[in-house]
């Protein structure tokens, strides 16, 4: 399957009905997925790329087919854990370090609680049913974060004023302050068919503009979602 665009911001619809979008810069994108619906080409005039995959469905290699776009490769065992870049990972399988050189650490429910890299350390807190429920940042890093949670689980807030909106079970749209006292920033989240985000959508239109402007004249509430 083909798909190509030549407009400055790019969109359309897969074959199994998932949006994607681009910021082309009135270039032409096209993208080809193989019959498992994984990307496998993108090009355009002067660049060009392939992708290759192992039997689980990793990426393994992002290949320069034109031009000098960045390259990428990676390798798995046979327990599915990528090897190469080099990762280490402890005997129930968690990782233990990033490609950046952060140091990770778990709770005996594997579950990371501390990460560390130089002399910064976060640490995460949970709930009893495996919710992360607080996010003590490093030394000098901002405060700490808390997160609010429904009663099935489903992450709805946090005390940064972040909401999380969800349809049919999933996360679709996230919403928090914006650039202006009185507007909100929308994102619209778009996911597999197992509920894993896989891009987002900055959703700054002209209704979302207007509305702040008339926010910021008159001094009251608006409604940006009737």
């Amino acid at each position: 399957m083909k798909r190509s665009q030549a407009l400055k911001s790019c969109h359309f619809r897969r074959r199994d009905r998932r949006d994607v979008s681009c910021r082309c810069c009135w270039r032409t994108v096209s993208y080809c997925y193989d019959q498992l619906n994984r990307l496998s080409t993108a090009s355009a005039t002067n660049w060009g790329l392939s992708f290759s995959y192992d039997v689980y469905g990793n990426r393994t290699a992002q290949t320069v087919t034109a031009g000098a776009p960045p390259v990428f490769q990676a390798q798995f065992n046979n327990s599915n854990q990528m090897i190469v870049p080099v990762t280490v990972y402890d005997d129930n399988g968690n990782q233990l370090y990033t490609p950046d050189g952060a140091a990770l650490e778990y709770d005996g429910d594997n579950r990371m609680s501390k990460w560390t890299r130089g002399a910064g350390t976060e640490r995460y807190h949970y709930h009893p049913a495996g919710w992360r429920v607080l996010k003590e940042p490093a030394a000098g890093y901002g405060y700490s974060t808390l997160y609010l949670y429904g009663p099935g689980g489903q992450l709805l807030a946090d005390d940064w004023d972040k909401e999380y909106v969800y349809f049919a079970g999933r996360l679709v749209y996230t919403m928090e302050p914006g650039w202006a006292w009185g507007c909100t920033m929308r994102t619209r989240l778009y996911s597999d068919r197992l509920g894993t985000v896989r891009a987002s959508e900055p959703l700054q239109g002209k209704r979302d503009s207007l509305n702040c402007a008339i926010f910021l004249k008159a001094r009251q509430t608006l409604s940006l979602y009737p």
